[in-house]
């Protein structure tokens, strides 16, 4: 399928087609590579609130990401990037429903993303080696959220002083173009 820039009649969404915010058609069933850009990745984490939206203060996917990339080592740093951007496309799920949904949408964000981490360059199996960081991470930001933890506050002061204080979607495309802009 060739992908074009056209609108999708939204009253037609029974059949598995979106359009991302750059207006590409995405396929739920048949995605392919050439459905997934960075801009639109940066833009999809960006607007997923993490957390189901239960939190005083909006806390982005995209937030958690860089987070995550700032908490993993240098050779796990690409990975970083990519834990979750399935999640731009398919929206973040809360662990809950997460596990009553995984027969039906483990098969779905797992397609994703191994399109993703091999357009990108980046081994789909390295994504296991991610997981304490994302664990250390989601921690972080329970902590901040229910309990009012500082160290949140304080890492996130480190990534924007970092990356010279641009909003976080920009912070996120930035690191992505320059890790993966090769490939788009």
């Amino acid at each position: 399928m060739t992908n074009n820039k056209v609108l999708y009649p939204v009253h037609l969404s029974s059949d598995g087609f979106f359009n991302s915010s750059s207006g590409l058609l995405i396929s739920l069933h048949d995605p392919e590579p050439h459905m997934f850009t960075l801009p639109d990745i940066a833009t999809g984490l960006s607007n997923i609130a993490r957390f189901g939206g239960q939190t005083s203060n909006f806390h982005s996917v995209a937030l958690h990401t860089l987070l995550v990339w700032h908490l993993a080592p240098i050779p796990l740093k690409p990975v970083a990037l990519l834990h979750d951007t399935p999640e731009a496309y398919l929206g973040d799920v809360i662990k809950p429903l997460k596990v009553i949904l995984a027969p039906l949408y483990g098969p779905i964000e797992e397609k994703f993303g191994r399109i993703i981490f091999n357009k990108y360059g980046v081994d789909y199996n390295l994504l296991e080696l991610i997981k304490p960081y994302d664990m250390n991470a989601l921690a972080i930001e329970h902590s901040h959220h229910h309990k009012k933890a500082s160290k949140f506050l304080k890492l996130f002061q480190e990534i924007r002083n970092e990356r010279g204080g641009a909003p976080i979607r920009e912070m996120l495309l930035t690191l992505l173009k320059e890790e993966f802009g090769q490939y788009d």
